[in-house]
């Protein structure tokens, strides 16, 4: 393995994971079939309905063991944390859903998580794994077609060879993470290349999206391609919306990005914010490298690939060496669309094409707000007190819904699939049931949605389901 250079170790790995793909879809993979036997959680079918609870550490075990060694991908299963997790003490939790040895040059051996696991606005505490020699993880390994949500890993380190993040190692073939976040007691350490506070890599098969999450846990990277939310994405079409890092992302390599570290096929990156610190030092490596606070590196992008990114904003300090190539928003000449995207002024006066210049203290400002929510009718961006230094946020971006006023009545009704509140108030604002807001007069499906109102100072939350 000594003479694998990083890129050639990148290109086994995303031909190793195409390979698992193929093998599934040509029906090669029957040891993988979805198991009839399932571990004995702390309650629940495991159907949408009456998911897998998810109370205990021993919980969490069972899952990581029947992914791995049973072979039970949960495939079209469910699972919900009813409370949070501390695992101080723990050590034999395994990631869920495996990543493999460094080599990464074996399908056979994957074993991914493909379920819906809702972690219910709850927060692990406290984990830690480590292994030199083990790839593709977080705290979840590799996941396949997954839905990742309302999650937060609060604090621990999570560290290993290549393809490491806060919360999945690989997102494979469609994957979803929403509203999940990363605590800025959580560290996340990758010895080689494909490091991400949320998702070490979107690769292979279908496009995947990212939204509403955070990242407040430093990153540390060393032989290149780091973002602060997703390291690489290899994916057709993959979205990252209304997600921020607001911690350091460092590469002591290249390639680094305030959002994403590299980019290889088509993306759209909407209404996202970099505040933390991106470096890129160049140490490990003699050949020039970028550094960007949104995207870190487009070169290896296949053409006619379609970069688009709108209504964000670069407020992070860039450091780098020489011969790094920087630019705020996006390095690079690869074609790409930005819309409405601003950075914070250079204290050397520079000024970039790709974003408009914004002083730091102006970022701060209800006229800089104005700008960022210019494209959007329902204006999701919003300064909160207390949250990212005064800086805008998205709304879904701050803390979602957890308290419903079970017992209050408000005149709300339900026409042509509209909710109409009757009465006086400040605000009025409707999420779906996993906290994504919605625009005003969206037409709604049948479902469950929560109604927050804003009157006199005083906020109430109420469940209303079509």
């Amino acid at each position: 393995m000594a003479d694998v250079t990083p890129k050639q170790m990148q290109a086994q790995v995303e031909l190793t994971l195409q390979q698992y793909l193929q093998a599934q879809k040509a029906g090669a993979r029957k040891q993988l079939r979805q198991s009839t036997q399932a571990p004995a959680f702390s309650g629940g079918e495991g159907t949408q309905a009456n998911p897998y609870l998810v109370k205990t550490v021993d919980d969490l075990k069972a899952l990581s063991k029947a992914v791995e060694e049973d072979k039970n991908t949960f495939a079209g299963k469910f699972f919900r944390m009813e409370n949070d997790i501390n695992l101080a003490g723990v050590e034999d939790l395994r990631p869920i859903g495996n990543g493999f040895d460094r080599t990464a040059d074996d399908p056979t051996r994957i074993r991914p998580f493909m379920g819906t696991f809702d972690g219910n606005n709850h927060s692990i505490r406290n984990f830690t794994f480590h292994n030199d020699q083990y790839a593709m993880f977080g705290f979840f390994g590799i996941v396949k077609g997954a839905t990742i949500k309302n999650l937060t890993i609060a604090s621990g380190k999570v560290e290993g060879d290549h393809i490491i993040g806060g919360i999945v190692g690989v997102g494979m073939d469609g994957t979803k993470i929403i509203n999940c976040h990363t605590g800025k007691d959580y560290v996340v350490n990758c010895h080689r290349f494909y490091g991400g506070g949320i998702v070490g890599g979107l690769i292979a098969g279908a496009a995947s999206e990212i939204a509403d999450c955070t990242n407040d846990a430093p990153l540390t990277c060393y032989l290149g391609i780091t973002g602060g939310l997703v390291g690489s994405n290899t994916q057709d079409g993959t979205k990252i919306e209304r997600c921020g890092n607001r911690a350091a992302v460092k590469e002591h390599s290249t390639n680094t990005g305030g959002i994403i570290g590299q980019i290889k096929r088509s993306i759209t990156i909407r209404d996202c914010y970099n505040t933390g610190e991106v470096s890129a030092l160049n140490e490990q490596s003699a050949t020039d490298g970028t550094i960007g606070g949104i995207i870190g590196n487009t070169e290896e992008a296949v053409d006619g690939s379609i970069i688009e990114i709108t209504n964000c904003y670069q407020a992070g300090a860039l450091i780098y060496s020489s011969p790094t190539l920087m630019d705020p928003i996006v390095p690079g000449s690869f074609p790409t669309t930005i819309f409405n995207s601003y950075y914070a002024k250079m204290e050397d006066g520079s000024s970039y094409s790709t974003g408009i210049g914004v002083d730091y203290e102006d970022m701060k400002k209800q006229e800089f707000v104005n700008k960022l929510n210019e494209d959007d009718a329902s204006g999701i961006w919003i300064i909160k007190s207390g949250v990212n230094d005064g800086l805008p946020v998205p709304e879904n971006n701050t803390t979602g819904i957890r308290n419903i006023n079970q017992g209050e009545q408000a005149s709300i009704a339900i026409v042509n699939g509209q909710i109409q509140v009757n009465g006086r108030y400040n605000t009025l604002q409707v999420y779906t049931i996993d906290g994504r807001l919605l625009p005003l007069g969206s037409q709604l499906e049948k479902g469950t949605y929560i109604v927050r109102l804003v009157s006199g100072g005083k906020t109430s939350t109420y469940k209303v389901k079509l």
